[in-house]
């Protein structure tokens, strides 16, 4: 059958394989860098389908533009570089220090101007190396990450400022109320430090889309308080 003749399943499976040790240490890194925030914001099940989206793309984008040749491509780096784009589109202002390789040299820049460097490198290398790194994956996973990003951060501005305290740092537009993400429910009174917590653990496991109208405004006079 076609599905058999295609080999269709490999856009999905050459994700979980490797060329070695340090090709997933390497992925599993960037990933525990980035991934765990996100996955904090976002929530598992929206993170997981952020995951398999980028790796999916990237391995349609590697057939597309450099799969005509001998070569295979195998590894998460197309799905992680998705992951590491979107966080940068969720919060482009947050300093990272980068460690440049071979040398542990640190390197200070904002994560939108990381992802800018890490795609104007992908684009040449596409065009220039011819090594066996799949940059075309890197790319197409890449642009779903940083363009799902850009798409949640007028609806959820979350990761707002390295020094803000967790609810500080949920912050929803102002016409967040037109879009049905929030209508404005004050809290009777000011929220005890239990509610705060209870409703920081939900949004951990369950991501700040899980919240209810209530508990939104009960983080949002908690921030109010702490000004």
């Amino acid at each position: 059958g076609f599905l058999g003749e295609a080999h269709l399943w490999q856009v999905i499976t050459y994700i979980f394989l490797h060329g070695g040790f340090f090709h997933i240490l390497m992925n599993m890194l960037v990933m525990f860098v980035f991934g765990r925030e996100l996955e904090d914001y976002l929530g598992t099940d929206r993170f997981l389908y952020l995951y398999m989206a980028c790796g999916i793309v990237a391995g349609l984008g590697w057939l597309m533009i450099s799969g005509a040749g001998p070569a295979v491509c195998i590894g998460a780096s197309g799905a992680v570089f998705g992951i590491a784009a979107a966080y940068a589109a969720l919060n482009p202002n947050r300093v990272l220090t980068l460690l440049i390789f071979p040398l542990p040299i640190p390197v200070k820049m904002k994560a939108r101007t990381m992802i800018i460097v890490f795609g104007a490198a992908t684009m040449v290398f596409l065009f220039f190396d011819q090594g066996n790194i799949a940059h075309a994956a890197h790319l197409a996973g890449g642009l779903v990450g940083y363009f799902y990003g850009r798409r949640a951060k007028p609806k959820m501005r979350v990761m707002a400022s390295p020094e803000a305290t967790p609810w500080q740092s949920a912050r929803w537009p102002q016409d967040a109320e037109e879009d049905g993400m929030l209508r404005t429910e004050e809290a009777p009174e000011p929220p005890e430090a239990h509610e705060i917590n209870t409703i920081l653990e939900k949004i951990k496991s369950e991501g700040i889309g899980s919240l209810s109208r209530r508990e939104r405004a009960t983080l949002e006079a908690a921030s109010r308080k702490g000004r």
